[in-house]
C-alpha cells in the first residue's frame, strides 16, 4: 500500500507509515509512528537521511484519542498538525518519527485504548503522570537513539519538534543547562541539529530559574537553532516571550519568535492539509497556521542542510 500525502501542492507517493518499537526510559517499550520518503527502504537507493522526531501535546496523537485509529486508506489517524506534519517532511525526503508516550504508559486498570488516558491536559484525571519536563524529554532521546540505531539516519541531522506538553520537553532538550542549575551541559550531549516548539509552558514549572521564576531570574537559552511559535492570544504567551527576551538578551541566543496577532492556543490544528501560502494580513488562528508551518518547514530544512556540522 501507498500513501498519498495531503500536503498542499505536492502529489507525492510515498510509502505508508508503520508502527515501531524501542526502548525507552525505565524499562518501557516506546511506540512509534514512521514516516519515511520514497526509496527510503529501497537498498539500491540507500543514503544517509536527515530526520525530525515529533512530539504530541497532552491528548497524544491520535485523532479524537481513538488509539490505532485509521485512515480509509488504511494508515494511521493521527491528529492534524502531527500527521500533515509527518506526511509533509516524508515527502520533503526527512524522515519523521512521531514520538507516543501515552499509550505505552496506561496503567494495568486501564485498557490501552481507553480514551481518558490519553488526555493528560491540565486539570484532567491524569494530567502530571507522564512528566513533560523529565519522562518525555527521556523519550525523545530514545526516538533519536531508535533512528540512530537503523544505520541510514544521520546522527547530526535528526531534529525535535513538539507542540505544548511535548514542547515542554523540548524547551527542556533544548536547554543549555539542566533544569536546576546554570551549569553548561556538554557539547557531546547536545543531540539534535535544530528544534522547534509550538506552544509550550515556558513559566515556573519549566525550571530554569535560581529560585523563584521572577522577571529576568531565567537562565533558559538553546545550546542550538530554536523557533518557537506561541499565538499572542495565548495564556502561555507572556511567559514564553520573557524567557525568549532574556535568553536573547543575556546570553546571545538565537531564537526563532515569531509574532502570530490574535491567534490561540493549539492554533495549527485547524486542518490537515499542509498550507499552499501565507496570509497576506497575517492575523487569526488560520493565517498563524499557514504561517508557523510554512516558516516552520523552511527553519527545519535550513538547518538540516548538508552544509551544516556541528560534531
Amino acid at each position: 500500500m501507498e500513501s498519498r500525502a495531503s500536503i498542499g501542492s505536492s502529489d507525492a507517493v510515498l510509502p505508508p507509515p508503520s508502527q515501531v518499537h524501542f526502548a525507552g526510559p525505565h524499562g518501557v517499550t516506546l511506540t512509534g509512528i514512521l514516516y519515511t520518503p520514497t526509496g527510503f527502504h529501497d537498498c539500491r537507493r540507500a543514503a544517509y537521511h536527515s530526520a525530525v522526531i515529533l512530539m504530541h501535546g497532552c491528548t497524544g496523537i491520535w485523532s479524537n484519542r481513538r488509539v490505532n485509529a485509521t485512515n480509509a486508506d488504511g494508515t494511521p489517524n493521527l491528529q492534524n498538525h502531527i500527521e500533515k506534519w509527518a506526511l509533509k517532511l516524508a515527502s520533503e525526503s526527512i524522515v519523521a518519527l512521531v514520538v507516543e508516550s501515552f499509550t505505552p504508559r496506561a496503567p494495568p486498570s486501564l485498557s490501552q485504548g481507553d480514551p481518558e488516558w490519553q488526555n493528560h491536559c491540565s486539570g484532567a484525571r491524569y494530567a502530571g503522570t507522564v512528566d513533560p519536563y523529565t519522562t518525555r524529554v527521556q523519550d525523545a532521546r530514545a526516538g533519536w537513539d531508535y533512528l540512530v540505531s537503523l544505520g541510514s539516519i544521520d546522527p547530526k541531522k535528526i531534529g525535535l519538534l513538539g507542540w505544548s506538553h511535548g514542547g515542554e520537553a523540548t524547551m527542556v532538550e533544548a536547554a543549555a543547562t539542566p533544569r536546576h542549575i546554570d551549569i553548561e551541559r556538554p557539547a557531546s550531549d547536545h543531540r539534535f541539529a535544530v528544534l522547534l516548539s509550538f506552544y509550550p509552558g515556558c513559566g515556573s514549572h519549566l525550571g530554569f530559574v535560581d529560585e523563584i521564576w521572577s522577571c529576568g531570574s531565567s537562565f533558559w537559552r538553546p545550546y542550538r537553532e530554536f523557533q518557537l511559535n506561541v499565538g499572542e492570544q495565548d495564556a502561555f504567551h507572556a511567559n514564553c516571550k520573557k524567557r525568549t527576551d532574556i535568553a536573547r538578551r543575556d546570553f546571545g541566543s538565537s531564537i526563532d519568535f515569531p509574532a502570530f496577532p490574535d491567534a490561540h492556543h493549539t492554533f495549527d490544528a485547524q486542518q490537515q492539509a499542509w498550507p499552499s501560502d501565507k496570509c497576506q494580513f497575517p492575523t487569526g488562528d488560520d493565517c498563524a497556521m499557514r504561517a508557523a508551518d510554512i516558516d516552520g518547514l523552511a527553519f527545519l530544512k535550513r538547518h538540516l542542510s548538508d552544509d551544516e556540522s556541528f560534531w
